[in-house]
């Protein structure tokens, strides 16, 4: 069986292909080059397309196999028989080897799917934290800003006023006290 990554190039399979672990197709799969060059790389995907497309060239190979074994069957060959029989058995290993490579590119697109789908999660999640992170700091800023424009106020409320001349001053300047003193407070309160 050989896999044809480029018009160039022929890498041969095992052909116990059947019996691999779909769990070796996750990593990358190094096949050395039959024409002597250096190891190619192949994914699992492009090695499992390669052999459907073996399949697809054995199984126009067999079918072509079958019409000359049931001509021959038909034309009273002493062997007809045995090579019908034998057509049948390869068609038969054929179609499972058909039906395996299928079921484990499926198994490997699944595996694909599942291990970008579970990136994807986890690039969602990591969005989410660092979006919560930066509406944190927008708020801390924003009400350390509100104090700070409300420090500057008071601040400017009790810069030493010149000392009142009357009762009426006297307590408009007691009353500002007051309210800036209730504001530190609240603001206390807050934090």
């Amino acid at each position: 069986m050989t896999c044809q990554t480029n018009a160039s190039r022929s890498l041969v399979l095992s052909p116990d292909f059947a019996a691999l672990d779909v769990a070796r197709y996750d990593s990358v799969i190094f096949v050395s080059c039959r024409c002597g060059r250096a190891p190619q790389r192949c994914t699992a995907s492009e090695l499992l397309w390669a052999v459907e497309l073996e399949l697809d060239t054995y199984a126009a190979i067999i079918a072509e196999m079958g019409h000359v074994a049931q001509s021959m069957a038909s034309g009273g060959h002493p062997e007809g028989g045995a090579l019908v029989t034998r057509h049948d058995q390869l068609a038969g290993s054929l179609a499972r080897l058909q039906r395996l490579a299928a079921s484990r590119q499926a198994a490997l697109m699944e595996s694909v799917c599942s291990e970008s789908w579970q990136r994807l999660v986890e690039q969602i999640q990591s969005c989410s934290q660092r979006l919560a992170a930066a509406a944190e700091i927008h708020r801390f800023h924003r009400d350390a800003g509100d104090l700070l424009a409300r420090a500057r106020d008071r601040r400017a409320h009790l810069a030493p006023p010149p000392t009142p001349r009357d009762l009426r001053a006297a307590t408009a300047l007691l009353r500002d006290h007051d309210a800036a003193e209730n504001d530190m407070v609240a603001i206390d309160a807050q934090t």
